[in-house]
C-alpha cells in the first residue's frame, strides 16, 4: 500500500473517485468545488481519499494477521517519518493542524506525527504521552526480537516495557532529543523546553505552548545558551559537516504583537508563515 506520497493515486483510481469530502474532516469549511481555493480543496480531497485506501488496506493487513493466527506474535507499529509537506504545488493534501509548519521544519508540524503500536496480548490498550522518536523503534523492535542488551552504538531506545505497562513512564536515559532539517536549522530538546537554530534562536516551551505561537528566548536567554551548548556539542560529534546558520541575536528586528499568517495557512487554519514575536506572559495566553 502506498502512503500518501507522491506519486499520487490517478485521477480515474476508485478510491479517489468515490471519496467525498465533507466538512468535518477539512479545517478550512464545507466542500465547495466551485469556490476560489478549489485546487486547495480538491488537493484535500484527493489526500484523504488516500489516506482512506491506506486504512481499508492495513485493516486487510490486520485481518490477516488474525485469521492466521499471527496477532500474538507480530508487533504491528504505524507511525510517520515526518509532518505533512508545506502547502505548495507539489502538497499532497495532509494537515497538520494545528501544529506548526511542515516537513523539513523542526517545528512540531514538522516532526511531530502520530504513532499506533498493536501486539495482541502484550502490548496494554493506552495512551503514551512521552516523546518517543522513530529512532527508538529500532531499538523497541530488536528489544522485543530478545535483543539484549541493546548495541552501545544505537541511538534510540527501546520503548517495549512501557508499552507492556512493565513500566509506568518511560524515562530517556540522553535527556534530550537533537534534529537538524533540510531548512538549514538545528534543534534539541529537555523536557518542555525546545530550541530552534535558524536565522535566529527560537525558544518554546511545549507545555506552556504546543503550538509554539510564542517565542521566549529574549525572557530565557540562559535556556537559550545551556540548550545551545548542549547541540554544539552533539553538533561536533557528527561525522558530516550540518549546514545551517550559527546562533547569534537579531532581537532588534524581532517584530512584536500579533502573529503574521500567510494566506495559504489562514485556509487551514493552522499557522504556517508565523513571524518570530516575543512572548507575553504565558498566564496571558488565550486559546
Amino acid at each position: 500500500v502506498k502512503a500518501p506520497h507522491a506519486p499520487m493515486l490517478p485521477d480515474d483510481d476508485p478510491y479517489v473517485i468515490n471519496f467525498q469530502l465533507k466538512h468535518d474532516n477539512y479545517s478550512g469549511g464545507p466542500y465547495s468545488a466551485t469556490a476560489a481555493n478549489s485546487w486547495s480543496l480538491e488537493k484535500r480531497r484527493k489526500g484523504l481519499a488516500f489516506l482512506r485506501a491506506v486504512d481499508i488496506n492495513i485493516g486487510k493487513l490486520m485481518q490477516t494477521l488474525s485469521r492466521l493466527g499471527l496477532e500474538e506474535k507480530t508487533l504491528v507499529i504505524y507511525t510517520s517519518d515526518h509532518g505533512a509537506g508545506s502547502y505548495n504545488k507539489g502538497w499532497v493534501g495532509s494537515e497538520n493542524v494545528p501544529f506548526r509548519a511542515a516537513k523539513g521544519y523542526i517545528f512540531e508540524g514538522g516532526i511531530r506525527v502520530p504513532a499506533f503500536a498493536y501486539w495482541k496480548g502484550t502490548i496494554l490498550p493506552q495512551v503514551v504521552h512521552e516523546p518517543v522518536t522513530s529512532l527508538d523503534l529500532t531499538a523497541t523492535v530488536a528489544h522485543a526480537a530478545g535483543v539484549v542488551p541493546l548495541p552501545s552504538r544505537f541511538d534510540g531506545e527501546s520503548i517495549l516495557l512501557r508499552l507492556t505497562g512493565e513500566l509506568p513512564s518511560f524515562e530517556r536515559k540522553q535527556r534530550r532529543l537533537y534534529w537538524i532539517s533540510m531548512n538549514m536549522a538545528a534543534g534539541v530538546r529537555e523536557g518542555d523546553w525546545k530550541l530552534i537554530l535558524g536565522t535566529t534562536p527560537l525558544l518554546f516551551n511545549l507545555r506552556e505552548d504546543p503550538f509554539e505561537l510564542y517565542e521566549c528566548s529574549k525572557r530565557h536567554p540562559e535556556m537559550v545558551a545551556y540548550l545551545n551548548s548542549s547541540l554544539q556539542t552533539w553538533l561536533g560529534k557528527l561525522s558530516f559537516t550540518v549546514a545551517y546558520h550559527p546562533l547569534h541575536s537579531s532581537a532588534e528586528s524581532r517584530p512584536s504583537g500579533p502573529c503574521q499568517v500567510s494566506d495559504a495557512a489562514q485556509n487551514f487554519l493552522v499557522p504556517f508563515n508565523v513571524s518570530c514575536y516575543d512572548a507575553p506572559n504565558l498566564e496571558t495566553l488565550v486559546t
